[in-house]
């Protein structure tokens, strides 16, 4: 799950493109497969830290990351409706995010982030200690449960203002 660990680095530096005007296109969905991809290495990562964990203690963060679901895409969906979106001089639609938007994306994904470096770093140096205190010890599960909870909100909220800016695509074209 490499992979998963360093596309949350690419979905920061893709969040920072969204501060200049972007046509709306189909490639308005790579960031999301991105983050789709990325929440099941963290959904994969968390099961791992928790198979330890009574069922009842897995449901309840499971049920936490629907709370975050939720709440990401009524946040995503405010956010999306203020997305400015207008015509270029040459006829093609396009939305700038803005500060608003890129600081919430960087600001939810920026602990995960955090974590995957501990993590990855510490793999690289060869620290057992400092992995198996991050892997389902308390606590550090917490500190896991919340991370995950940030993601979970912040994956959601870029799938729904993305879906707002598209459902508002054919009004400008």
């Amino acid at each position: 799950m490499l992979a998963g660990d360093l596309l949350i680095f690419v979905l920061i530096g893709l969040a920072f493109r969204l501060l200049s005007p972007r046509k709306i296109s189909a490639t308005l969905w790579v960031s999301p497969i991105f983050h789709l991809y990325t929440l099941a290495a963290v959904f994969l990562a968390f099961y791992e830290a928790l198979r330890s964990q009574s069922v009842i203690a897995l449901g309840i963060e499971f049920g936490s990351f629907l709370i975050a679901a939720v709440l990401g895409v009524v946040v995503g969906a405010m956010v999306g409706r203020r997305i400015r979106v207008s015509s270029a001089a040459d006829g093609t639609v396009v939305f700038t995010g803005g500060r608003l938007l890129v600081g919430l994306v960087v600001l939810l994904l920026l602990p995960l982030a955090l974590e995957q470096a501990v993590v990855l770093f510490g793999s690289l140096a060869d620290v057992r200690s400092l992995l198996q205190a991050l892997t389902g010890h308390v606590p550090f599960n917490y500190l896991l449960a919340g991370v995950g909870f940030l993601f979970v909100l912040g994956t959601f909220l870029s799938l729904s203002w993305r879906g707002a800016v598209w459902a508002r695509r054919t009004a400008h074209s």
